[in-house]
């Protein structure tokens, strides 16, 4: 098919199935009467100038395979057409913006990414349409170009933006985008938020959605008028060997609950991150780097492995700034590693300690360790001595000597033995 070629589907109620290579300028989708609906079946190489779903009516496109091109925009609605909806099961959708224009009152747009691909750089509803809503259920957002990629546009309907149980990626693709939108559960469903890939996702509205939020890759930030749920758990990295950072340098002060995997937190020098759940470093060993100070709440609860003596081997907390204490410590070997070894771990490295706080408590190897004015100390059956020492973060393992462990035994036998023979007499 030739570029000038405009591809009108209007028969109310007919489904088409493309499945070879279509190019034409435009593609229009959309019958008053009764939907029709295109599929862009696997294999299928579908381009086009424009693309628009509900042209003149109600309209459906469907990606299930193929690639579906638009190479200046692609819009859901049209002036006083009906509603549309684009859904994305699996393959590509490639177009540089997807909007939403003006509806007849009652009718709504939609967006639906199951699976597959979305490449663009925005996603607006414009004028004062009908409601839009973008739902992220499966697929992938990647990104092609600096620009928002849910904008406002300044209508009485800006774009819905809401996470299915099947969660969204946002693929910053190394570029720098931002989500003006508050992005929300789906109704009756929630699940996580994904960003990947090199460059910056800002989130710049107060968003809503429960499910976890991981950053791959790259840099996921606040504005300062955007916001997370404080709920939510927070993973940097996806892997061993993959790093995330979290940048919150828009605030004065901010508050999370579980945060886990590899990367880093940001708030900058002089200002405070306050952790009230579960922290975890690594996927194994790993490092959790915070720039800015640290605290742990009384809620907290920090759980650091250990695999080995040497850097890299062990679970790590490195804080920029002060450091200060707070609920419970508990450190586990991982991978069949034998903690009763005589090594030290800086566990804990901080620009300062401070000793305003104390952990509630600490168990080492299974071992609940007394605390001594900041000092932490224990001994195992094999009379194995763990110390761990606030003012320096650093975990202390001290096996007894061959001969003194030999000493041990036989007082022990003496005193066996001494308690058999009373007995006897």
């Amino acid at each position: 098919m030739g570029s000038t070629f405009v591809f009108d589907m209007r028969s109310g109620g007919a489904t088409l199935n493309l499945t070879g290579s279509s190019n034409m300028a435009e593609l229009n989708v959309g019958n008053n009467s009764n939907a029709s609906t295109v599929h862009i079946n696997p294999g299928a190489d579908v381009t086009a100038g424009i693309i628009v779903v509900a042209r003149d009516g109600n309209g459906n496109v469907s990606v299930d395979g193929g690639v579906l091109t638009a190479n200046y925009w692609m819009r859901v609605g049209w002036g006083n057409g009906g509603g549309g909806n684009i859904t994305l099961n699996s393959g590509t959708i490639i177009t540089p913006e997807l909007t939403s224009q003006i509806n007849p009152t009652g009718l709504s747009n939609s967006l639906n990414l199951n699976g597959g691909v979305l490449e663009t750089a925005r996603i607006f509803s414009v004028g004062s349409g009908q409601p839009f809503t973008t739902t992220m259920n499966g697929g992938t957002i990647k990104i092609t170009g600096n620009d928002s990629i849910f904008k406002n546009f300044g209508g009485t309907n800006e774009v819905t933006v809401q996470i299915g149980s099947g969660g969204g990626t946002i693929d910053t693709n190394g570029f720098n985008t931002t989500s003006e939108r508050p992005i929300v559960d789906a109704p009756s469903a929630s699940g996580p938020l994904t960003k990947r890939g090199t460059g910056t996702l800002t989130l710049a509205a107060a968003n809503t959605y429960t499910g976890p939020t991981t950053v791959e890759n790259g840099t996921l930030a606040l504005s300062a008028s955007g916001s997370i749920s404080a709920n939510t758990a927070l993973i940097l990295g996806v892997s061993a060997g993959t790093t995330g950072t979290f940048d919150v340098t828009s605030k004065a002060a901010y508050s999370l609950a579980d945060v886990l995997g590899n990367g880093t937190l940001n708030i900058g020098a002089g200002k405070t991150i306050t952790a009230t759940g579960n922290v975890s470093p690594g996927f194994s060993a790993g490092a959790l780097n915070v720039t800015g100070n640290f605290t742990l709440a009384a809620t907290a609860a920090t759980a650091l492995e250990i695999e080995g003596q040497s850097a890299g081997m062990f679970d790590v907390l490195n804080v920029s700034g002060t450091f200060t204490y707070g609920g419970t410590l508990n450190v586990t070997s991982l991978g069949g590693y034998d903690l009763t070894k005589t090594a030290t771990y800086a566990l804990i490295t901080a620009g300062a300690y401070s000793n305003s706080a104390d952990f509630t408590s600490v168990v080492v190897n299974g071992v609940t360790l007394a605390n001594s004015g900041g000092v932490w100390s224990g001994t195992d059956l094999t009379n194995t001595s763990y110390i761990f020492t606030e003012s320096t973060g650093i975990l202390a393992v001290t096996v007894p000597e061959p001969a003194s462990w030999a000493l041990l035994i036989s007082g022990l036998g003496f005193v066996l033995g001494f308690q058999r023979m009373r007995k006897i007499g």
